[in-house]
C-alpha cells in the first residue's frame, strides 16, 4: 500500500494530499510554485498580446523572444520544484532569469530615455529578478538529486 493509499482512506482532502506531497520545506515549494504559474501565465499572454511601449522598442522578435523565455522557464518550474528535481530546475531559472532580465533592460532603457515614469515597473521587475537569483542560490546549493544518499 503506498502513501498515496493510506493517506486517502484516512480522509486527507485533496489539498491536504498534494501539500504533502510537496517537496520539503513545503511553504517554498509553494510560493515558488505560485511564482512559476503567474510567469508561465503572464509568460503566455504576452507572446500573444506584447506590452505596447516595450514591444515598440525592443521590435516583436524579441519581445516574443523575452515573453517566451519567461513562459518555457515558468512551466519547466512548475513542474520540478514540487518534487525537488533540482537539475531540472536550474534550467527554469536560468530561462526565467533571461527572460526577466531582458525585459528589466528593456524597462530600464525606457525609464532612462522615455517620457513618463516608469521606475514602479522598474522597481517591481527588479524584485521579480532578485526573487528568481534567489532560487538560483538556493538550487545551485542542493545536491544533483536530493533523494540520493550521500556516500560516505
Amino acid at each position: 500500500m503506498t502513501q498515496s493509499h493510506i493517506r486517502r482512506a484516512a480522509g486527507y482532502g485533496w489539498p491536504r494530499r498534494a501539500w504533502a506531497r510537496l517537496h520539503e520545506p513545503r511553504i517554498i515549494s509553494a510560493v515558488y510554485g505560485g511564482a512559476y504559474t503567474i510567469m508561465t501565465i503572464l509568460g503566455a499572454i504576452s507572446v500573444v498580446h506584447p506590452p505596447g511601449t516595450i514591444n515598440h522598442v525592443a521590435g516583436g522578435v524579441l519581445m516574443t523572444i523575452i515573453a517566451g523565455c519567461c513562459a518555457l522557464g515558468g512551466l519547466i518550474g512548475i513542474i520540478t520544484v514540487a518534487n525537488g528535481a533540482y537539475w531540472a530546475e536550474r534550467t527554469a531559472v536560468g530561462v526565467s532569469l533571461l527572460g526577466l532580465g531582458g525585459y528589466w533592460l528593456m524597462a530600464a532603457y525606457l525609464a532612462v530615455t522615455a517620457e513618463g515614469n516608469r521606475w514602479m515597473q522598474l522597481m517591481a521587475l527588479t524584485l521579480a529578478v532578485l526573487f528568481i537569483a534567489v532560487r538560483l542560490h538556493w538550487v545551485n546549493a542542493r545536491p544533483y538529486n536530493p533523494r540520493r544518499m550521500p556516500t560516505v
